[in-house]
């Protein structure tokens, strides 16, 4: 039985293993940089970005617009109680609104701190990787062109002058 010619090729997986982890950890910093930048939208409200404060975090309030209709339209007393009641209603709506809006943001931030986190802790994962997998490839080409290692007699300050 004849068996078939074969073609040693050495697969340079540590070299493979350093890009594919530089690719990622590059993609993945791109996405982190995105998950920072980008401003949070609710509906009718602004959170900003993940370096926002709540302090800066608006809501879109109709209560002025809903009181300068219902100023429009007193001419009476009875007209005056009822704006005032209408007054009332339109503030602890608006502060309803305010409040949810408040609510989605702090869990929008919450949510974007865990991905953050999460995405982070993966990039610095493939960061180690890379230097891991480079470290190796270039010990594995140093020993292949016949360089001394790093262990060598000349960089070991024990060693005798002989």
């Amino acid at each position: 039985m004849t068996e078939p010619n074969h073609i040693a090729i050495r697969i340079p997986q540590p070299k493979t293993g350093a890009l594919t982890c530089a690719i990622a950890f590059t993609l993945l910093l791109m996405v982190l940089a995105a998950l920072a930048a980008v401003p949070m939208h609710v509906p009718n409200g602004n959170c900003g970005t993940i370096f926002a404060s709540s302090d800066t975090w608006k809501y879109n309030s109709h209560v002025d617009a809903a009181n300068a209709i219902a100023r429009k339209s007193v001419h009476s007393r009875a007209d005056l109680d009822n704006f005032a009641s209408t007054l009332v209603d339109n503030m602890m709506n608006d502060l309803a609104s305010g409040s949810a809006v408040y609510d989605q943001c702090k869990e929008r931030h919450a949510t974007r701190l865990i991905w953050i986190s999460l995405v982070g802790a993966t990039a610095a994962l493939l960061a180690v990787g890379a230097l891991y997998f480079g470290r190796r490839h270039r010990r594995a080409a140093r020993l292949d062109s016949g360089r001394p290692n790093d262990t060598d007699e000349k960089s070991d300050p024990t060693a005798s002058e002989t």
